[in-house]
């Protein structure tokens, strides 16, 4: 079983860290630019290790409803997806998947690879 477990993590963990790369780089600081352009401050004022990059992400694919308010405490969502282009929104997505990808891939090792 662990022949197809480790090359599986192996391929989730590279496409998280590029998608993550490449979201960072090519979405986030072009964001940032046009939002500061405006005159207003950056909408993520906190970052930790690359969280900024997953909260974009998050603001930018996810709908606002009960659990997700417009009006967050740390991210202005209305700001930021005004901002958001058709590429940005497709770079978004494709993080999400990623990341995704990668943490169904770890659970699957934890409940059924490690049972074996």
């Amino acid at each position: 079983m662990h022949d197809w477990y480790l090359p599986l993590v192996f391929i989730a963990m590279l496409s998280s860290v590029c998608s993550v790369a490449v979201f960072a780089r090519m979405s986030v600081s072009r964001i940032e630019r046009a939002i500061v352009a405006e005159g207003r401050p950056r909408p993520c004022p906190w970052d930790g290790p690359s969280a900024r990059a997953f909260w974009y992400a998050w603001a930018i694919t996810l709908p606002i409803g009960r659990r997700k308010l417009a009006d967050g405490r740390l991210i202005d969502v209305p700001l930021l997806r005004r901002h958001a282009s058709w590429a940005d929104r497709v770079r978004a997505w494709l993080l999400m998947a990623a990341v995704c990808s990668l943490l169904v891939t770890l659970l699957l090792g934890w409940f059924v690879v490690d049972r074996n």
